[in-house]
């Protein structure tokens, strides 16, 4: 058997890291707790998320006519996105390289100078990848599966 006085230095060893072994674990319990309350649902917690939004697109002549992609997809984005979740900023490249240096934006979508060109000059793919639809619109009719196959998209 045990020595009753090798049994009370360990008892007493082991009573100082308890305490603060379930102080700890309750910390740590406690923040996992609060991180994963903002992790399940973060459109609910994100407000004025900035984003710096930069169209350097000239623009291109295309099928005779001037057409601006760039600006068009720059436009869109502004009026889809949502102002109160998404402080979406148009800026000039200079200006968001600075800001993200800064911090005061989080991220830049950039629109490069020839983007109207590039989609101008590329051919059409040879080959149109299958989509699946949703029902969630009814006006898209929607294909059974012997139209799942790569079609050509000319």
């Amino acid at each position: 058997m045990t020595n009753p006085e090798e049994a009370s230095p360990r008892r007493s060893r082991v009573r100082v890291w308890l305490a603060p072994a379930i102080v700890v674990s309750l910390l740590m319990a406690l923040l996992a707790t609060m991180y994963l309350a903002y992790v399940v649902d973060p459109s609910k917690h994100l407000h004025g998320f900035p984003i710096a939004l930069v169209d350097q697109d000239s623009g291109d002549v295309i099928g005779g006519k001037p057409t601006n992609v760039g600006k068009q997809i720059s436009d869109a984005l502004v009026q889809q996105t949502p102002s109160d979740k998404i402080d979406l900023r148009g800026l000039g490249i200079n200006e968001a390289q600075q800001q993200l240096n800064s911090g005061n934006v989080y991220g830049a979508i950039v629109i490069p100078s020839d983007f109207t060109k590039r989609l101008g000059i590329s051919p059409p793919p040879a080959w149109c990848p299958a989509m699946s639809l949703s029902r969630s619109s009814p006006s898209i009719p929607i294909r059974g599966p012997g139209h799942s196959r790569r079609r050509s998209c000319r």
